[in-house]
């Protein structure tokens, strides 16, 4: 019977512990997807410095052709108005790096931290579902954790169990009860052929519902597997629709085609903001990309 509730405390602890990891699991998450969304204010910002150069370079070259009657006054208001949207949008990225690096500070204890990154780590291949869901199911945290409650919840059938055996007793007592003190040993028994059924039907129920809630988060995290690998798939379609040398090279080549008279202010800014917006749109998928599978892949955080 020792033995018994030995194992059943050990198992009841290992539940403990699985529950402890996958908390700081969560916190791990949550940090990392703060330095995703670093990482894209980040690649923004690096956008917006090329749009604020752009901008500066046509200011000086119509500022230019103003002078010389080449260009008129509503060209250059164009640009200044462009160069005020863009250093609105720098501030409005400020802000929000400054945001998410003061949660991401909040999490470290509030210790000096510097987030300059660029790029995305880089993540593993996924190929076929079957073999996702067999390793994710098994390194999943909160399922580990359930599967030790299950364990513990059908030791504590068997230690009920042991509580029909019968329960001995020896000591020594001092009577007191009559005129005379008496000392002596005491020795004595019961058998509890009732008392413990209950506590046995109890357990067996107890172990039942344990065992129902694994299989039911069991199939809850298949179901949100899927639908991350869904999504992700989704995602990486269309980020691959994007050739991203391309847009940067179509940037270079309106600016070249603007300063050689073959386009117009007008048109030029109106192509430019397309293709900003579509290397935006790139970012924007990228880091849904990421975060999808920083989701799928958290257990091995």
């Amino acid at each position: 019977q020792y033995i018994t509730r030995n194992r059943q405390a050990d198992l009841a602890n290992e539940a403990l512990d699985k529950q402890q990891q996958a908390v700081r699991r969560d916190i791990l998450l949550k940090a990392k997807t703060l330095c995703l969304d670093l990482v894209l204010l980040n690649q923004e910002y690096a956008l917006m410095e090329i749009r604020q150069k752009n901008a500066d370079e046509l200011e000086a070259l119509y500022a230019k052709r103003l002078e010389a009657g080449d260009a008129n006054i509503l060209e250059v208001n164009k640009i200044k108005m462009e160069r005020m949207n863009v250093q609105t949008e720098v501030a409005q990225n400020h802000a929000a790096h400054r945001t998410a690096l003061q949660s991401l500070l909040a999490m470290n204890g509030n210790m000096p931290l510097e987030f300059s990154e660029t790029t995305y780590p880089q993540v593993k291949e996924i190929t076929d579902f079957n073999t996702l869901r067999d390793e994710v199911v098994a390194s999943d945290l909160d399922l580990q954790a359930l599967s030790f409650a299950t364990k513990a919840a059908e030791k504590q059938v068997s230690v009920n169990k042991q509580d029909w055996l019968p329960k001995l007793q020896a000591g020594f007592r001092r009577n007191t009860d009559s005129e005379m003190s008496m000392n002596g040993f005491v020795v004595g028994g019961s058998i509890p052929l009732f008392s413990n059924r209950k506590k046995v039907q109890i357990a067996k129920a107890q172990a039942i519902s344990a065992q129902l809630m694994q299989e039911d988060a069991q199939l809850q995290v298949e179901n949100n597997l899927m639908a991350l690998f869904n999504e992700m798939q989704q995602l990486k379609e269309a980020m691959n629709t994007y050739d991203v040398p391309l847009l940067y090279r179509s940037l270079d080549l309106l600016k070249q085609a603007l300063q050689e008279g073959q386009i117009s202010l007008i048109e030029y800014f109106v192509e430019a903001e397309t293709v900003y917006k579509n290397l935006q749109a790139r970012m924007q998928l990228e880091n849904q990309y990421q975060k999808v599978m920083a989701t799928i892949y958290k257990n091995e955080l």
